[in-house]
């Protein structure tokens, strides 16, 4: 019975795969209680029964439907027997439809420290308008956020709540210390194992300026402080820029940065899209790029248009921010700007 009915049902979740549901199945634990005969047809050697089913998911909850179900001897098989269970499919969605559910919860679920390193302000005349990091905390548990950034400007709380259709959780904060009453703090991430990473902004939003992003950020942060192997690092530090950057501005922006020829230019890739909010905005581009001082500037040329963009380091992150022409290659409704993270 169990073989028949704890047979997970693909999940349509964004970001939990078939092999994590089956994983967490070997978990879930099916007993049979206050079995009653149903009665025996001895000429088809056919025994019914009616039960009590015990299901206990892996979060340690229960559920106790009736079951019934027959067992009849078959004949090509001597001591074997065939068993038959009336509903099974509804008893198969009561088994296992919690799984992704589960699954979500223990991702997202504990303790977790980091950091927000954070660009400087586009305000330049704004003061204290240099590049910051400070430190970021977080509680999660059964669906709730709560976000504690501490250090540079004092505490700030931010609260939310983690939508299971949904891998990426918002949160946003209306004002906070050290910062002009109309700035408003945006931040999304996602779990990725043990790291707890994504972007915030902070975003002016008052009405004549409305949405203006003021500074761009990244956070990562490890459960119960373990090393995430992300940590924020000064520009001194990168391990040089080949690699492939991802993050979010108008869309999913992905940097890819090869390693340079003979004529020390960097071969890279830029592309965005904003399939995963529903838009059909996107585009992509290949060029070459040259390193100068904590920058690479970024140049692509084709159907006899030119893009051009400057990638520059900002604490464990870059900041990517494109300049002239890259329109034709995306379209006005999306863009190549945006505050990426080094994939491991």
């Amino acid at each position: 019975m169990r073989e028949m009915l704890v047979q997970p049902i693909p999940s349509a979740f964004p970001g939990i795969d078939a092999s994590e549901i089956a994983e967490l199945a070997k978990e879930v634990k099916l007993v049979l209680t206050n079995v009653v005969s149903e009665g025996y047809q001895a000429d088809a050697k056919k025994q019914m029964c009616r039960a009590t089913l015990e299901i206990q998911h892996p979060d340690g909850k229960k559920i106790t439907p009736e079951v019934v179900y027959a067992t009849q001897m078959t004949v090509d098989k001597p001591g074997s027997f065939m068993l038959t269970v009336e509903n099974a499919d509804a008893l198969r969605v009561v088994a296992t439809s919690s799984l992704p559910f589960i699954i979500h919860a223990r991702r997202w679920t504990g303790k977790w420290a980091g950091d927000l390193v954070c660009s400087a302000s586009s305000k330049s005349s704004a003061p204290d308008a240099g590049a910051f990091t400070e430190r970021i905390t977080a509680n999660m548990n059964a669906g709730k956020v709560n976000v504690e950034l501490s250090g540079r400007e004092g505490i700030t709380l931010l609260t939310g709540s983690i939508e299971i259709l949904e891998p990426v959780v918002q949160l946003s904060s209306e004002g906070r210390d050290a910062q002009p009453a109309h700035t408003s703090l945006r931040l999304g991430m996602k779990p990725q194992g043990a790291l707890l990473s994504g972007t915030a902004e902070y975003v002016d939003k008052r009405w004549e300026t409305i949405g203006q992003v003021i500074r761009r950020c990244t956070v990562s942060m490890t459960k119960d402080g373990s090393s995430a192997g992300v940590a924020a690092a000064p520009p001194s530090d990168q391990k040089g820029w080949p690699g492939t950057y991802t993050g979010e501005g108008d869309g999913e922006v992905t940097l890819e940065v090869k390693q340079p020829g003979s004529d020390n230019r960097f071969p890279v890739s830029l592309s965005t899209n904003t399939a995963k909010t529903g838009g059909g905005c996107g585009g992509a581009v290949q060029g070459f790029a040259t390193e100068a001082g904590n920058e690479l500037r970024i140049v692509a040329e084709a159907d006899g248009q030119r893009c051009e963009a400057v990638a520059k380091r900002s604490g464990s992150g870059v900041e990517l921010e494109e300049g002239a022409g890259c329109n034709y290659f995306h379209g006005a409704a999306c863009g190549f700007s945006a505050t990426l993270i080094r994939k491991p």
